[in-house]
């Protein structure tokens, strides 16, 4: 079922983690969607359903790995801008979604 949650609070909440949730997509305009404040603990901006933030990283990360990740609606880019793909996968095997 859809979560119909306030704007003002989080959807779901628990000690050190809360996630915001509109129409059964993660979504939060005013800061991330998703706040963990545990040991590795991350933050990530979602608008309608998508990893989004255009004035920083989406997702901001304590673990050793992938501590920031730029993503724009739902694509992934590198810190300079370009299109973000794994040494395993050419650009040619990315597909952008319109």
């Amino acid at each position: 079922s859809d979560l119909f949650p306030s704007h003002d609070s989080p959807a779901i909440e628990y000690e050190d983690y809360n996630e915001w949730w509109i129409y059964g997509k993660r979504h939060r305009i005013d800061g991330p969607a998703v706040e963990s404040n545990c040991r590795y603990g991350c933050n990530e901006w979602w608008i309608h359903g998508k990893r989004h933030r255009i004035d920083g990283p989406a997702v901001e990360s304590n673990c050793r790995h992938d501590r920031s990740q730029w993503w724009v609606d739902g694509v992934r880019y590198n810190e300079d801008g370009s299109l973000f793909y794994r040494k395993e996968q050419s650009k040619d095997d990315i597909k952008i979604r319109n």
